[in-house]
């Protein structure tokens, strides 16, 4: 599977977001182990609110997105979701990293997400 991926900053309300842009899933915060993720806070996406959210490991995101699944960085922010970038991952080195820019460098992005 070819995945496609897009470099463009996408910044937005849920209430701004387009159809084709509209994510299966959320994920708002993240746990690290030095500098990998080890897991995340998922979230179901319903187009306008988040889902109940959920943890689950790095290796399953990254299977996620590797299916096809559409994830997006979000902040809850005053009651609306702002979308941040989408996120996808990416093979260096023989290693699978996650992140929301295509940078080579060999680690974890979502940096723009808080702890958890």
């Amino acid at each position: 599977m070819t995945l496609k991926h897009d470099q463009r900053r996408i910044s937005m309300t849920a209430s701004q977001a387009h159809v084709s842009l509209t994510p299966d899933f959320v994920v708002t915060a993240v746990r690290r182990d030095g500098h990998q993720v080890s897991h995340v806070r998922l979230h179901a996406w319903s187009g306008r609110t988040l889902g109940s959210g959920y943890t689950i490991r790095r290796e399953e995101l990254i299977q996620s997105l590797r299916r096809g699944d559409l994830v997006y960085a979000a902040r809850p922010e005053q009651g609306e979701v702002q979308l941040l970038r989408k996120i996808v991952s990416i093979g260096i080195q023989g290693e699978r990293f996650v992140k929301t820019s295509l940078d080579r460098q060999a680690r974890d992005g979502l940096d723009e997400l808080p702890d958890f």
